[in-house]
């Protein structure tokens, strides 16, 4: 009987365990994308917005970078665009920087950088752009 008794224990805990390790990977597991903003790394993400956004919407995100003055429409104001799209504002802009801005009805200057960048590193320039949007706060 205590044989029994124990490896019955010893399949209850390894069935909780089970459990448990699947519920914190799925929860891990980005299931959109605005769950892979957090999971951005926003110091490379800088690197990659110095090289391909800040010329146009600056080194804050104010849409006011060198080239970015002449342009009109003037390239979005992080500061004040992203909090309109509310738990969206992820998925909204890697469309916007993958697909460029045509393909969400905004400046078709806004150009495509999907195929320039992998999908990490669009998710990195999310991510960074994030702390601007929060440090302007």
């Amino acid at each position: 009987m205590t044989t029994y008794k124990s490896s019955s224990l010893v399949r209850a805990v390894i069935g909780l365990l089970t459990v448990l390790l699947i519920a914190g990977w799925v929860g891990l597991a980005p299931s959109t994308p605005s769950a892979w903003a957090v999971k951005g790394n926003p110091e490379a993400g800088k690197k990659t917005y110095e090289q391909f956004c800040l010329p146009c919407h600056g080194a804050t995100g104010k849409g006011d970078g060198p080239t970015g003055k002449y342009l009109t429409p003037k390239p979005a104001d992080y500061s004040t665009s992203m909090p309109q799209y509310g738990e969206k504002w992820a998925e909204y802009y890697f469309k916007i920087i993958s697909e460029g801005g045509a393909a969400v009805g905004r400046s078709p200057l806004m150009a495509p950088w999907g195929k320039q960048l992998k999908e990490s590193e669009i998710w990195d320039v999310i991510s960074y752009v994030e702390t601007l949007t929060k440090a302007d706060k």
